[in-house]
């Protein structure tokens, strides 16, 4: 879902900066297109995709710092647009607040990816939490300014309904040009996002298929390019399909919902652990865990509460699936498993 929700995107900056015709068909086909050629990149090894990644990266970032400083230097946006008076301070509506939050949450989706590669980077004990908590930090503070900045460029109602918001507050604070020319950069900065999604994900199902929990032979790895190569083409054709036919926001609400619900069971099963295994060798120990991981299980929970009964029906019929699925192949050998184990600690 991510990784097709940015490339929609991709295509509607694309068009809002008049390098695509305005025509759904034509940014449906450019974003099927984005999404294949980093599945290529992706498929042809792990040190190719990091070289992308990082230059990519690198633009991103000199882009919404040059953005900001541009911004904030031209004088040209309004700081009453924060006034006590205005739209900015609108009474809330509880029954949106989950799903707006979903929507937030979005952009901080990756923050925890970087533990996707664990096995293929140096001294992951001290490198990821590092890497996670920097990360965080980066995304926390560039979320903050941009989205100040876009509110001094332009009235909150400016943005309503608008998915290239980025080019509305460039063009309110260079003009019609710069907007063009912004919404033109913007897209080529989504580019490193989706190229992280495109690295990651598959290797989550490469770990689940070598754990038994998807068929084997996704767990194959290319023997030159080293890279998980089933699930790399298997998640491309999927995304593609997503960006050709499904209602983003949709799609959007429904994987957040999975990760809130996913987030709860793991902070849950941390404190578990914690307990029932205290003696278990932890390469990473949480800091006050006892605090951190209920606070993970209540924020969640809150927003999960605050979510529509429509949502609920999807994520619902999704997690039936899901089960269904498992209990056919997944849990059958998970026993399976278990049961080598049990016998090879007998024999022992």
């Amino acid at each position: 879902a991510p990784i097709a929700a940015t490339a929609v995107a991709i295509s509607f900056y694309l068009a809002a900066a008049g390098v695509l015709p305005a025509r759904w068909w034509v940014e449906k086909a450019v974003a099927v297109a984005i999404v294949l050629v980093f599945t290529g990149v992706h498929y042809f090894g792990l040190r190719l995709g990091a070289r992308v990644q990082n230059a990519l990266t690198g633009l991103k970032l000199l882009l919404l710092a040059g953005l900001v400083l541009a911004g904030f230097a031209s004088g040209r946006g309004n700081w009453e647009h924060f006034a006590a008076g205005s739209g900015f301070w609108a009474e809330g509506n509880w029954s949106g607040f989950g799903v707006t939050m979903l929507l937030v949450m979005f952009a901080y989706s990756g923050w925890n990816a970087a533990a996707y590669l664990a096995e293929e980077v140096r001294e992951p004990a001290r490198t990821l939490p590092r890497a996670l908590t920097l990360g965080t930090l980066a995304v926390m503070g560039i979320y903050l300014l941009v989205n100040l900045l876009f509110f001094y460029a332009a009235p909150g109602a400016s943005f309503a309904g608008v998915p290239a918001v980025g080019e509305v507050a460039a063009r309110h604070l260079f003009g019609v040009e710069a907007g063009r020319g912004f919404a033109l950069l913007v897209a080529l900065a989504l580019l490193s996002s989706l190229s992280a999604y495109t690295l990651l994900g598959p290797r989550v199902y490469f770990a689940m298929a070598r754990d038994g929990l998807l068929p084997p032979w996704a767990a194959k790895v290319h023997p030159r390019y080293r890279t998980p190569v089933v699930t790399t083409v298997i998640t491309g054709v999927f995304v593609a399909f997503f960006s050709a036919f499904a209602n983003i926001n949709e799609v959007i609400e429904l994987t957040n919902i999975g990760t809130l619900f996913a987030f709860v069971l793991v902070a849950i099963g941390v404190l578990v652990l914690r307990v029932l295994e205290p003696d278990r060798p932890r390469p990473f120990r949480t800091p006050a865990v006892w605090f951190v991981a209920p606070a993970a299980v209540l924020s969640c929970g809150f927003l999960m509460v605050n979510l529509p009964r429509i949502t609920w029906i999807r994520f619902g019929v999704w997690l039936a699936a899901g089960l269904v699925l498992y209990f056919v192949y997944g849990y059958r050998h998970s026993r399976l498993r278990r049961r080598v184990s049990e016998l090879s600690l007998q024999e022992g």
